[in-house]
């Protein structure tokens, strides 16, 4: 018998998993074609159960439905795969956006800094305090310095392709490349 203690036993664990999964995979292709190609199977799957569970109804089989509840909870699991997809690309929009956010800040402090040293700092420490850099930046510099001139830039990966955008301090605009 299912009782609310058993769909509570599926469900929260179900959602911890697909959460984490969708912050890891953050909505990347390739990760996410896989995780709809698992949904779709767990579909056809509770489909299968569906129609064992009724063929083992007409045949008065007496196995079948224990067989196919095993299926629809099999089929269940795989198809909640299907919701880290928007998950996880919300997650890669939120990613950008903050990104996007913390290089449009520092331009005008970088501005403010030339206009007190007489050239762009060689490091963004250099600024003084800077908040640190959101997920999509940790781990890489978003800033270059080439004695005249800095570039700031960042990836986005929400798309297929995935793009980095990029400001330059000397033409003071910002360009997408792949």
């Amino acid at each position: 018998m299912i009782t609310t203690k058993r769909i509570l036993c599926v469900v929260v664990p179900l959602a911890v998993l697909n959460g984490s999964l969708a912050f890891v995979v953050r909505g990347h292709f390739f990760p996410c074609l896989l995780a709809a190609g698992i949904a779709l199977l767990g579909a056809g799957t509770i489909i299968f159960a569906l129609l064992t569970w009724l063929l083992s109804m007409v045949f008065s089989e007496p196995t079948g439905p224990r067989f196919a509840k095993r299926l629809l909870f099999v089929g269940i699991i795989a198809s909640s795969l299907g919701s880290t997809i928007p998950l996880g690309n919300w997650i890669a929009i939120q990613d950008v956006a903050a990104a996007k956010q913390y290089c449009q800040d520092l331009i005008p402090r970088f501005e403010i800094y030339l206009q007190q040293h007489g050239n762009y700092p060689e490091q963004i420490e250099l600024l003084g305090d800077v908040d640190s850099p959101p997920w999509l930046l940790t781990g890489r510099s978003c800033y270059v310095f080439d004695g005249k001139k800095y570039t700031l830039s960042y990836y986005d990966n929400v798309s297929l392709y995935g793009y980095e955008h990029v400001y330059d301090s000397q033409r003071k605009v910002w360009t997408t490349r792949d």
